[in-house]
């Protein structure tokens, strides 16, 4: 059994079209395709492909091993003591969101630290104030996506 044959199996086991797989992965559905048919041996997406199928990347690229990634599983899913409610729910939305939005979410907490650990006093709570208009934003967007996973895969496309 193949590469193809195994992203089949993981997609379809998570009641996934390959459009799905796209918005979730970030590789295109073209490239999808070619490898569920065996038109391309690619290697180079299988990372993102099995991180967004919850799946083994060894499975996904040797069929070695277990399909299941038990780290990414929801019956594994980390726990959070954080001290406040924020910090738990943001850690548990950003669990959900898929590897290409996480990537930006981490640019863009390098960003602020960056600047947090440039800043003085007043310049600090001058960005703290932008950065909470910033949040309410952001917190509207990312409810939208999380709430409506087609409906935002659909506006993205177009």
């Amino acid at each position: 059994m193949g590469i193809g044959v195994r992203l089949k199996e993981a997609r379809k086991a998570k009641g996934w079209s390959q459009a799905t797989l796209e918005a979730e992965s970030g590789v295109s559905q073209q490239m999808i395709s070619k490898l569920e048919n065996g038109t391309s041996d690619s290697t180079s997406f299988i990372a993102d492909l099995a991180d967004a199928l919850n799946v083994d990347v060894h499975w996904l690229n040797s069929g070695k091993g277990k399909m299941a990634d038990n780290h990414a599983t929801n019956e594994s899913a980390p726990s959070y003591n954080a001290a406040s409610s924020d910090a738990q729910s943001i850690a548990t939305r950003y669990d959900a969101l898929p590897p290409t939005l996480r990537n930006l979410v981490d640019q863009q907490l390098q960003q602020a630290e960056a600047l947090a650990a440039a800043c003085d006093g007043p310049t600090l709570k001058k960005y703290h104030a932008q950065l909470q208009a910033n949040k309410i934003i952001a917190s509207g967007a990312l409810d939208e996506f999380i709430t409506s996973p087609k409906a935002n895969a659909k506006k993205h496309r177009a």
